[in-house]
């Protein structure tokens, strides 16, 4: 006579669980800097000169007088930085229950040995 027990084998298998996609994508956005300039006005100041002066006695004919005036313009240049972006993985481990049901088949003896047990171990 034979008996047969069932036994779980459990093992694993790997199979595909989701996908990640990195997608580059370009936008503007518009950056406002308040900027400190500034620039030079001309003041036209009048005084009166004495008659007798040497100022006043000099006869130059025209003149002409340039004055030259600054100011300071915002200027704006880029710069680029540049960052790597990479997607790495990472392996969780854990445990998982798992169960099933096996069929065992159990065997009775009948007779006169004693030492027998019901499913026919001696013990």
């Amino acid at each position: 006579m034979v008996a047969r027990d069932e036994h779980l084998n459990v093992g694993t298998e790997r199979r595909e669980s989701g996908h990640v996609r990195l997608r580059k994508h370009t936008y503007a956005d518009t950056e406002t800097v308040e900027v400190p300039v500034s620039r030079e006005e001309v003041v036209v100041e009048r005084e009166p000169v004495d008659p007798s002066s040497p100022e006043a006695l000099r006869d130059n004919g025209d003149e002409d007088v340039v004055v030259t005036t600054h100011e300071q313009v915002p200027v704006v240049d880029k710069t680029a930085t540049a960052e790597k972006v990479t997607v790495d993985k990472n392996t969780v481990r854990d445990t998982e229950r798992v169960s099933g049901t096996v069929q065992r088949e159990g065997v009775e003896v009948d007779g006169d040995d004693t030492t027998a047990g019901r499913d026919g171990r001696r013990g």
